[in-house]
């Protein structure tokens, strides 16, 4: 049993060793969709995947956290580390409600790119569940057709508002309530 988890968020347990036995096995999707309830802990477990997907040295645990890829990732500057979450207007100046095209069209773009650091490049979109239909719709061709090396990993509190044509192409994550 994997021991990546910190003890206080040991209820996603399940989760990660599904995760990492899919990982150390190379039958990792290239897009990831973790749902459950607001506040159960998918921003944590999500952080773990993309560590473990960036990091030079990954153990059968998860990252190895020392690799030049794992610092990076550790200070907020890993080139190829990604997130798009809900942004501020720049008109209004107010956060928006949902996560726009533009922002979307923007993470493409960079997943296009070669890596820098780490063998592969990994995006979170959270909360996915978010994203407008305009949004959704420029991701579907991504997640069809993703660029060599990506993963994409969307974070959802409620599964059902996103399109079927992008929840059908992820593998599905069910993150549980504590117990």
């Amino acid at each position: 049993m994997t021991t990546a988890i910190p003890l206080e968020l040991s209820w996603l347990q399940s989760a990660w060793a599904g995760f990492t036995n899919r990982f150390v096995e190379d039958r990792l999707a290239h897009a990831l969709l973790l749902h459950g309830p607001e506040g159960v802990g998918k921003a944590p477990l999500a952080q773990l995947m993309q560590a473990t997907l960036l990091c030079n040295e990954p153990s059968p645990d998860g990252a190895c956290g020392a690799c030049r890829s794992c610092q990076l990732l550790s200070s907020g500057a890993h080139p190829d580390a990604f997130v798009v979450t809900l942004s501020t207007d720049k008109r209004t100046g107010k956060l928006r409600k949902e996560i726009v095209v533009d922002q979307i069209r923007e993470l493409i773009g960079s997943l296009g790119l070669t890596t820098t650091i780490s063998a592969s490049k990994v995006a979170l979109i959270t909360p996915a569940d978010a994203m407008n239909r305009n949004a959704a719709n420029a991701l579907l061709k991504t997640l069809e057709e993703p660029p060599g090396d990506t993963f994409i990993i969307l974070l959802a509190h409620e599964p059902s508002r996103l399109p079927v044509t992008v929840r059908s192409r992820c593998q599905s994550v069910s993150v549980p309530m504590p117990a």
